[in-house]
């Protein structure tokens, strides 16, 4: 993926299906096709192995960049709204309508409830949600190179056997 195509996810409630746009193009990640081995062409699956797990790393690569950038702009957020209430730019307002002594306690309720905060905060999670989904299916494609070698050894140990119960050495 170039860095000038832009990448979006959307997940489903269906933790099998993950919807992927790079730039225009659009391809839904169904882990249970995805993941399957095809043991009748066992070498097609080799094949596909390293290009599936390079397309899934690199999918978590860019939501994990999504997320870095996302945390950053939660951080600036409160940082900025933590500055103009210190310096007087903001007042904390109690029930009575009265500004109210600043107090570490006091700032981080203000900036927990700042809607903007919220709202960067909600995209955060978002995306840490998304990482970690990506990350289940990079483990997922792992663990299926796993079994695919250990399918392959098994074949060839039919094979062997095969060979030696045919009389052939």
């Amino acid at each position: 993926m170039s860095e000038h195509e832009q990448v979006k996810f959307a997940i489903t409630d269906d933790a099998f299906l993950i919807h992927v746009w790079v730039g225009t193009e659009y391809k839904k990640i169904d882990l249970r096709d995805d993941l399957k081995i095809n043991e009748d062409d066992l070498i097609k699956e080799f094949t596909r192995q390293p290009s599936m797990y390079a397309y899934y790393r690199a999918l978590l690569a860019e939501s994990e960049d999504r997320r870095d950038k996302k945390v950053k702009v939660v951080e600036m957020r409160r940082a900025e709204v933590s500055m103009q209430l210190r310096q007087g730019k903001l007042n904390i307002i109690d029930t009575m309508n009265k500004p109210m002594k600043l107090t570490e306690g006091g700032i981080e309720a203000y900036i927990e409830n700042d809607t903007i905060c919220k709202t960067q905060r909600q995209d955060l999670e978002a995306a840490e949600y998304i990482c970690k989904r990506l990350k289940v299916l990079v483990d997922a494609s792992l663990q299926r190179k796993d079994m695919l070698i250990q399918l392959g050894l098994f074949r060839r140990e039919e094979i062997k056997q095969l060979g030696m119960s045919s009389g052939t050495h």
